[in-house]
């Protein structure tokens, strides 16, 4: 929740002015993790009128069909499903919320793929570090569902960190699944090639107690050789656990399921794409 003594950025403040009217103070709220307060003072300044005819209605929460991560059969769900996994959070109580929190110029590569799915925010935010500098610029994509959220807590997302993923990926058709996997790997994967170090690998980070029997079953379904690591730094109490493929044989198949046909559709990350080429 932001502090009393939070400035507006420009970006938060066209996006109450675009959504006070319609979707009301709990919706901007939420979106803008304020105090009810606080938007309804600000909204106050600038002369912002609820519409009791939209605003009353709860049906911002849904405007997206939950259904269709039910039951997936659009490619794009698939990815979405896959990339929550990899970088998505969320948050239960009164204040429900999926959010996914990436570099803008990342997410407006993948815009095209959220809007099939329906109404998502999209909040661009611009932080100064400790040395007074920007950041790169980050978007978070929001919704409100309560519906999927529910539906998705039943599927280990809540505490994905130390959940095994196979419950939702059950739920995929096959022939979809490798969206999925595509999602986490441009969430949380890495594809490494260095002439320097004479060194190719695959990589997907986790949190330290990450199940990982999802990729193992994978693997072993596509002959694929691994390797599971734990880290530990005790100086800096750093931890993790890597999930990492290092033969290239096992690369080139682990390639090939993620973009089969050596062809990159549209749905994903380009530069994770060219990066999986790997080309140094």
């Amino acid at each position: 929740m932001r502090t009393k003594n939070h400035k507006w950025s420009d970006d938060e403040l066209k996006f109450l002015i675009t959504n006070y009217s319609n979707n009301g103070v709990d919706f901007c709220a939420e979106s803008l993790t304020m105090t009810k307060p606080k938007i309804r003072a600000r909204a106050h300044n600038l002369g912002l009128i609820l519409d009791k005819n939209k605003s009353i209605n709860l049906g911002y929460k849904y405007h997206l069909d939950h259904l269709q991560f039910i039951n997936v059969e659009k490619p794009e769900i698939a990815y979405i499903l896959g990339f929550l996994w990899g970088d998505g959070s969320i948050r239960t109580g009164k204040t429900s919320q999926i959010t996914i929190s990436c570099l803008t110029e990342d997410i407006n590569s993948l815009k095209h793929i959220f809007d099939k799915s329906g109404e998502w925010s999209f909040i661009c935010m611009k932080r100064k570090n400790k040395s007074g500098t920007f950041n790169k610029e980050q978007t978070r994509v929001q919704t409100c569902n309560k519906r999927l959220i529910e539906y998705l807590g039943s599927k280990n997302y809540l505490y994905k960190s130390g959940s095994d993923a196979q419950p939702i990926i059950d739920t995929i058709p096959k022939h979809l699944r490798y969206y999925w996997f595509r999602g986490l790997m441009d969430a949380d994967g890495c594809w490494f090639s260095s002439n320097k170090y004479r060194n190719k690998y695959v990589s997907i980070t986790s949190t330290f107690d990450q199940d990982w029997s999802f990729m193992e079953s994978l693997s072993l379904e596509l002959g694929i050789k691994f390797n599971l690591t734990r880290y530990h730094h005790k100086k800096t109490n750093h931890r993790c656990s890597r999930f990492m493929i290092t033969r290239l044989s096992s690369i080139k198949m682990f390639r090939t399921f993620i973009y089969p046909d050596d062809i990159f559709d549209g749905i994903g990350l380009n530069r994770k794409y060219i990066k999986s080429l790997m080309k140094p």
